[in-house]
């Protein structure tokens, strides 16, 4: 696999249509709004808080995150999006995380919080974070008013 490396603007084509891929398989919701996913992809590409990894030739995979100190004081690194084409993933997921992780450290985060969408493959998602040595510690629940 290819090694993982920040997006750069130019990018930001590649990684909408990962993000298509993304949205289409989940079943959301709510429709794929491009411009919308694109200034998310921008905003964490240019934001001083925020990362956005890639990963392959054409790339193949993408995660963004953030960090920022919680209200009790320590500071946390969230993954806001994880996406990789199937068929692509294993060491691709495991080159993303360890990138991922690297910056977190950098960056001066005690802890790292991973989410798994219910629509997407959530038992195997759950055990993926496991096995990547993560614990579950919350769940949110949602309602649409």
């Amino acid at each position: 696999m290819s090694t993982v490396r920040q997006a750069i603007a130019s990018d930001v084509p590649r990684i909408l249509t990962l993000l298509r891929n993304f949205h289409a398989a989940g079943g959301f919701d709510f429709r794929f709004d491009a411009p919308r996913f694109e200034q998310f992809v921008k905003a964490a590409i240019f934001d001083e808080q925020s990362v956005c990894f890639v990963i392959g030739v054409p790339i193949v995979g993408v995660l963004v995150a953030s960090h920022a100190e919680s209200f009790v004081g320590f500071r946390y690194a969230e993954e806001k999006l994880v996406w990789i084409e199937p068929g692509q993933r294993g060491a691709a997921w495991r080159d993303l995380l360890c990138a991922f992780e690297s910056w977190a450290m950098a960056a001066g985060c005690e802890r790292i919080k991973l989410s798994a969408q219910h629509a997407l493959r959530h038992p195997a998602m759950t055990r993926l974070y496991r096995r990547s040595g993560y614990l579950p510690c919350e769940t949110v629940f949602s309602k649409e008013i």
